[in-house]
């Protein structure tokens, strides 16, 4: 009733009567409005005047009114210094002389909060005295601060087994161009050490012929520079015109990307990196999130290489071929679901899956393989993460993962690039190994210097855990973890490197063991 335009019907004005008197064992069930229902309930209601106010100070009962300007039948207050109005109103719902629903009145309420510059969103509907079928709609906008900065100085502790101190600035503007369009301009900076044992250990080979110097072999010192600026409009900017604001409770929207990195690994190379993209991300319903990236442009440059890593260059055509300097131009999209926000399910899924791709269109018109005299990649990537979470009792559950990946390169590149490569190992991986120290295959690794080309095109990854609650946000696990990477083709350098789908499973890195999780939120 209440999406018929029934604003003050509720389910106490209803009654069910029962008549049980009939002699074949049925009931004939009515529903009825009670004597005592109100007039107003009885009535579908229209919308007529709706006034927005962009900058409502909570306290005011009754919000001061200027002269409005008058858009689309709207009465918007108190002018459109701070927030356009064009820019505003693709998230209303509600439109002047339209049934009231409570679907868009919903819809309105989480869009309004959803573009992330008013603090809070309430909405007054009053009554019209000489119009007893028409409402009167008050939106009442409380902005938030535009601009904030923060800082975090941190230890970080990566994935690949790199730890040191590092520092990240983070400035945001919450509506750059008064449309609700959010900045976010990132700068980290971080100093690194490859901790843990030595590789040779992890893959119990300790008698190898080490190419480079022992200062080298004893540790890997890294330093990266990030910066990143990220501009998220809060629509869909495209030419065709039905998809521009999508009737969802989330606000889609495009994101445009730039991006600088730079990368020190000490008494090995320096490398630059520059990345842009253009992107479209958008929520049909909570759990499922679409992200389609139709520009995606990426250049890596090998700025400097020390002596005894470019003999490994020249020993390794793989290796050489996978840090040569190219462009990286194409597309990607990204498909996430994921219920764990959901009370009402016992069990939970997550599931992501990731296309990258590049050169192929440029391919259709350039056939020497070359933009701005620099190769560009030719190259498909497919990755999977699928994960499983059964709940066993209140405070334990088995959580379950499956990593699985593979790239081709083909025209005119011989390997995915470096930064595209998939490896293993590590503490969010095979968590028995170092990052890098597992495959590709059947391969070892006779020198210390694994890290930078023990990776490949294919990836498999399996992982079970069991998690028990010990003390609030510490759980105890017990974990097995399966997998390895290969590559898609034979490479002489590399004896048993190969997928080959007889025998992969005689291919995996098995490792056990137990740990604490720490699961809190700051």
């Amino acid at each position: 009733m209440k999406n018929q335009g029934f604003f003050f019907f509720g389910p106490d004005f209803i009654i069910f009567k029962a008549d049980s008197t009939r002699h074949d064992r049925t009931i004939n069930l009515y529903v009825q409005l009670k004597e005592e229902t109100p007039p107003r309930a009885k009535r579908a209601y229209r919308l007529n005047d709706i006034n927005i106010f962009t900058d409502y100070t909570v306290g005011y009962e009754n919000p001061p009114k200027t002269q409005p300007i008058l858009i689309n039948g709207y009465k918007y207050y108190p002018n459109e210094l701070t927030l356009k109005a064009k820019r505003l109103l693709p998230s209303v719902f509600l439109m002047p002389d339209s049934l009231y629903t409570r679907r868009d009145h919903a819809l309105t309420l989480s869009r309004l909060m959803g573009l992330g510059t008013f603090q809070f969103v309430d909405l007054k509907f009053y009554e019209i005295n000489d119009q007893p079928n028409r409402l009167n709609a008050e939106m009442r906008l409380t902005p938030v601060l535009n601009q904030s900065l923060r800082s975090e100085v941190e230890f970080v502790n990566k994935s690949n087994n790199f730890a040191g101190p590092g520092i990240n600035l983070n400035y945001r503007h919450r509506n750059l161009m008064r449309g609700a369009e959010l900045f976010v301009l990132s700068l980290t900076a971080n100093q690194e050490t490859q901790v843990g044992g030595s590789k040779n250990d992890d893959q119990q080979n300790g008698n190898g012929n080490n190419n480079i110097d022992n200062d080298a072999n004893s540790a890997i010192n890294s330093f990266t520079l990030g910066v990143t600026a990220d501009l998220y409009v809060p629509r869909i900017i495209s030419p065709i015109k039905s998809t521009r604001n999508l009737r969802s409770e989330f606000v889609p929207k495009t994101r445009f990307r730039l991006g600088f990195n730079y990368i020190n690994r000490v008494n090995f190379f320096q490398m630059l990196g520059y990345n842009a993209s253009y992107s479209y991300i958008w929520k049909p319903r909570a759990s499922v999130t679409h992200e389609f990236t139709p520009i995606n442009l990426q250049y890596v440059n090998l700025a400097k290489v020390d002596t005894a890593f470019q003999r490994q260059l020249n020993e390794s055509v793989y290796l050489q071929q996978s840090f040569q300097e190219q462009f990286i131009l194409g597309g990607m999209y990204n498909f996430n679901y994921n219920d764990q926000s959901r009370k009402d399910l016992r069990n939970h899924f997550y599931f992501n899956a990731n296309i990258d791709a590049s050169g192929n269109l440029l391919s259709l018109v350039n056939s020497k393989g070359t933009l701005f005299g620099q190769k560009f990649s030719q190259y498909t990537r497919i990755d999977l993460d699928t994960r499983y979470y059964l709940q066993l009792t209140k405070g334990s559950l088995i959580a379950t993962r499956l990593l699985t990946g593979v790239g081709f390169s083909y025209g005119n590149s011989r390997t995915l690039p470096y930064v595209k490569q998939f490896y293993i190992g590590g503490p969010n991986s095979l968590r028995a190994f170092r990052s890098r120290a597992v495959g590709p295959g059947k391969y070892r690794n006779n020198t210390n210097t694994g890290f930078f080309d023990q990776t490949g095109d294919i990836r498999f990854e399996a992982n079970l855990e069991y998690r028990q609650d010990l003390v609030p946000y510490v759980k105890g696990a017990l974990f097995v973890d399966a997998g390895n990477i290969w590559l898609s083709r034979e490479d002489p350098q590399k004896e048993g490197a190969k997928f080959e789908a007889k025998s992969f499973l005689n291919d995996l890195a098995v490792g056990a063991g137990a740990g604490i999780r720490i699961d809190a939120q700051v």
